[in-house]
């Protein structure tokens, strides 16, 4: 086995194994940042949600629907998190490959909402 000086990139300061599978890597960090940021979020007033959602829905249904995609991008990275996409469930495949095609959309299409003093 290689040791950490054998596989460490000092020139991006990360293990090299770490750009071999981004999206497993990428769903490890974020998710407890996104885990936090989601019990934040319960706790703030409706005013907080996203002004995008507020201005469509009203302030206590936008924080309603803003906690709800928040649980689904969750869904997403705890997937990619921990390599569930290696166990195969016949019976739910299509349905779970929707729900974390969804989460991961609501990531990207609220990415720039991802904060709190907003």
């Amino acid at each position: 086995m290689n040791s950490t000086k054998d596989t460490f990139s000092w020139e991006y300061s990360f293990p090299i194994e770490e750009s071999w599978n981004i999206e497993n890597e990428f769903a490890k960090w974020l998710l407890p940042r996104l885990q936090l940021f989601s019990e934040q979020t319960m706790l703030l007033p409706p005013a907080t949600s996203p002004k995008v959602l507020r201005d469509k829905f009203g302030n206590e249904h936008a924080h309603k629907l803003w906690i709800k995609y928040l649980k689904e991008m969750l869904f997403a990275f705890i997937y990619y998190a921990e390599d569930y996409k290696y166990l195969k469930y016949p019976k739910y495949d299509a349905v779970i490959e929707r729900r974390i095609s969804r989460g991961i959309h609501l990531f990207a299409k609220f990415f720039q909402h991802l904060c709190i003093d907003e």
